[in-house]
């Protein structure tokens, strides 16, 4: 460890923040640190990306065959035990509602 800098690779503060800026940068275009998206059947019950309720960021397909879901999302289906909790869109929905954006 370098002393003067505090870090193993002897890498000062500004180097530091500059490789940091750049990895989230690469987050940022859909880069190799960004979170894969998850895809689910449309037609799929009981999960959270197809529910009206989750509150997570997703797409539909234009074939509107698939809903495209990346990240968590937070329940807000009052009658739900996950009601508030943090889940994922690939996560069973113990209490669900098609998402109205599916017909």
């Amino acid at each position: 460890m370098d002393s003067n800098t505090g870090n193993k690779a002897g890498l000062t503060r500004r180097e530091i923040v500059i490789a940091a800026g750049s990895g989230l940068a690469l987050a940022a275009l859909g880069g190799p640190a960004a979170a894969a998206a998850t895809r689910i059947s449309a037609t799929a019950q009981r999960k959270c990306a197809t529910c009206e309720f989750w509150g997570g960021s997703r797409t539909v397909s234009a074939d509107r065959k698939w809903v495209e879901a990346s990240g968590t999302g937070t329940c807000n289906n009052p009658a739900s035990p996950a009601y508030r909790k943090k889940t994922r869109p690939d996560q069973g929905a113990p209490v669900w509602q098609r998402w109205s954006r599916l017909g």
